[in-house]
């Protein structure tokens, strides 16, 4: 799986009536020669979601596509959407509760063979299903603003972030147990809203990890024994490194900038991050979160920067295909958001 994942304000954006939906083009000097690429993410699909009556979608922190059927992580209701290819609803797993077999803020999934894994955030724990919704067992995690979980290749090893801190995820085999090769938490002393559904932890192509620590600009690339192998940091345009420690500062910024679910596509690694505008002053306007993108080689060099995209980032990624929620069509008084795919295509 190669996915991501916690809980943002969603811009609403009226997909319907622009033509090619969703185009980001930029140029960028990618090199001494002021040689000019040219992007933009292109809409393959919509899948248009067909629940029954009474059936209440909340927002979709996760999802995961396998044997052409989708798996949507809803933290709102509290259970696991499954769907066929044409957004046909075939079951529901999980109910809201503390219990075997219930979920309680679920935030992340992942695949091992036919096993599903659940990372539930509100009670710090992974619940595992079969594929049919049948529930297996669950064993207890870290606590605190979960995120999101990857399981390795070989199903053996899982990783788990945390959002809260700067440097935190844990390893844990397939069993619960926690395995020793997790970081030194560093916290902060201000506890600036990080809370995102979207996450921070996705996979490579060769099962290396990509992570994010959302309040710094530094994307790492992990191997399963916790040895860094790479990482891609930088201070492209319309990004503020957050005053980590400094409230007074804090207190004057406009906006936090927060880098979150890193994906790779074919050899390139692509970045999402938004600035959350504070509105700290209660009488000024509320202002939309800006997304942006920014592209970088396999060799960690930034080649591309600041894509100005009016729409929310992507959850998953498969085969070069970029999936997302649209939630467009309830505010058009249809009963149902979209799954969109996108491709990121250069011109």
């Amino acid at each position: 799986m190669i996915a991501g994942k916690h809980y943002i304000d969603f811009l609403s954006i009226n997909l319907l009536n622009i033509t090619l939906l969703i185009f980001s083009t930029f140029f960028v000097d990618c090199s001494s020669e002021n040689i000019k690429q040219i992007y933009k993410f292109s809409k393959e699909k919509e899948i248009k979601l067909n629940f029954p009556d009474g059936e209440i979608i909340g927002k979709i922190f996760d999802l995961l596509e396998h044997d052409n059927k989708f798996y949507l992580v809803d933290n709102q209701s509290h259970k696991i959407w499954v769907t066929d290819q044409k957004g046909q609803l075939l079951r529901t797993i999980g109910r809201k509760g503390q219990g075997p077999g219930d979920l309680n803020g679920p935030v992340s999934i992942a695949l091992k063979g036919d096993t599903l894994l659940v990372l539930e955030k509100e009670n710090s724990r992974i619940s595992l299903f079969n594929n049919s919704g049948t529930f297996i067992s669950q064993f207890p995690v870290m606590s605190g603003m979960l995120s999101s979980m990857e399981i390795n290749r070989d199903g053996k090893k899982i990783i788990i972030g945390e959002s809260l801190g700067i440097w935190d995820y844990k390893f844990y085999s397939i069993n619960g147990k926690e395995i020793n090769i997790s970081p030194k938490s560093e916290r902060t002393q201000i506890l600036m809203p990080a809370s995102i559904s979207g996450g921070q932890i996705s996979l490579t192509k060769d099962d290396n990890i990509l992570f994010s620590c959302i309040r710094k600009y530094n994307i790492i690339m992990l191997n399963w024994n916790g040895d860094t192998l790479k990482s891609f940091s930088a201070t492209p345009h319309h990004y503020i490194t957050p005053p980590l420690n400094d409230r007074k500062k804090l207190m004057k910024q406009k906006f936090l900038s927060l880098v979150i679910l890193p994906l790779q596509i074919t050899d390139v690694i692509l970045v999402q991050r938004f600035n959350k505008f504070l509105n700290i002053n209660s009488n000024s306007k509320k202002e939309e979160n800006e997304f942006y993108y920014d592209l970088f080689s396999s060799d960690g060099k930034l080649f591309a920067e600041g894509i100005k995209c009016e729409y929310p980032y992507f959850l998953y990624q498969k085969n070069g295909f970029l999936y997302t929620m649209d939630y467009t069509p309830l505010e058009q008084g249809n009963d149902n958001p979209s799954i969109l795919v996108f491709k990121l295509q250069k011109l």
